[in-house]
């Protein structure tokens, strides 16, 4: 038979993912608590427990978390008038006596 109503493809797919989510939330009572729920081996929503396929959980936590290029400014004072800018001016280094970030 054909319902009235159209569905795209993959609803049916994200409504169960959705209803797996829920269920963990309520069990578990927290999206904190349901990060670190124990129930690994007892429970078979335990992969699906953030409400998206395992693979994907796993690609996206791979980006998120990927190494990524610090790109820091060249000059701290650019553009201001009157104001002198050495050599040395805008390097940004670790300074572990004071307990953080010098710049000369």
């Amino acid at each position: 038979g054909c319902s009235g109503a159209a569905t795209a493809p993959g609803q049916k797919e994200r409504d169960s993912l959705r209803a797996i989510r829920r269920q963990c939330l309520a069990c578990a009572g927290s999206p904190g608590e349901v990060r670190l729920c124990p129930a690994r081996q007892g429970c078979a929503l335990w992969s699906y427990r953030f409400g998206v396929r395992p693979r994907t959980y796993l690609a996206v936590r791979r980006r998120f978390f990927a190494p990524r290029e610090l790109s820091l400014p060249l000059t701290l004072n650019a553009g201001r008038a009157g104001q002198d800018q050495g050599p040395e001016q805008g390097r940004i280094c670790h300074d572990s006596a004071k307990r953080g970030f010098q710049f000369s």
